[in-house]
């Protein structure tokens, strides 16, 4: 799985930290840090 989250913050990150820091009002790099952390919960929620 660590495969598929650095490949989706290699292509999708900078825009989806973007947008949920706005949405959040977190700052952006602290997201960054986090959507590789909840990646695994929200995925593991979807089966």
């Amino acid at each position: 799985m660590g495969n598929f989250i650095d490949e989706f913050m290699q292509s999708y990150g900078p825009e989806v930290s973007k947008q949920m820091a706005s949405n959040f009002n977190l700052d952006q790099k602290t997201v960054q840090k986090l959507i590789p952390q909840l990646a695994p919960l929200i995925i593991s929620g979807l089966k």
